[in-house]
């Protein structure tokens, strides 16, 4: 404020607090190509429990300013995972790895994770593993990404007492 900027955050409203705009649940085998998602809610894309997913060629935007928790892609306790040569502009993390418990069974781990030739802008994180960590999270690799616009680029918060390994940025 001494400097003259205004100091100004955004809030979800009421009704977009349990909105998200594309979720997989215990999906295998699955395509998401050349698709824009604009404008979530919450988060975007939320792939619970799932195995072989690609991602390619998607564009997600949320607004950098007001798009509180509006992730870009949330990989929940899914294995072999793909994302590839897509765009992603929110204001929250734009992919982030996270082992959550759902439907009353524990939380299953994540393994091969590949992100690649994404290019990436976020008000928060662009590549980001945590904060919910109920279980392992390993063979990760972020490689050839473009970060834009971001107050850091690379992050992991365990929170919950799980094993982070292998991961190449």
């Amino acid at each position: 404020r001494a400097a003259g900027i205004e100091i100004k955050r955004y809030y979800r409203k009421a009704e977009a607090m349990n909105v998200f705009l594309f979720v997989l649940n215990d999906c295998e085998n699955v395509l998401i190509s050349d698709v824009k998602l604009i404008n979530s809610p919450l988060w975007t894309v939320r792939l619970n429990d799932c195995n072989r997913i690609h991602i390619r060629g998607v564009y997600l935007y949320s607004d950098l300013v007001k798009g509180v928790n509006a992730d870009g892609i949330d990989i929940c306790s899914s294995s072999n995972v793909t994302i590839s040569d897509s765009i992603i502009v929110t204001a929250d993390d734009a992919i982030v790895l996270k082992t959550i418990a759902r439907n009353g069974k524990p939380a299953n781990p994540i393994n091969n994770v590949m992100v690649t030739n994404c290019t990436l802008s976020s008000s928060s994180t662009p590549l980001m593993i945590g904060t919910e960590t109920e279980a392992d999270i390993s063979h990760v690799v972020f490689t050839n990404c473009v970060i834009r616009n971001s107050n850091k680029g690379f992050g992991i918060n365990v929170q919950d007492g799980a094993v982070v390994s292998n991961v190449i940025f």
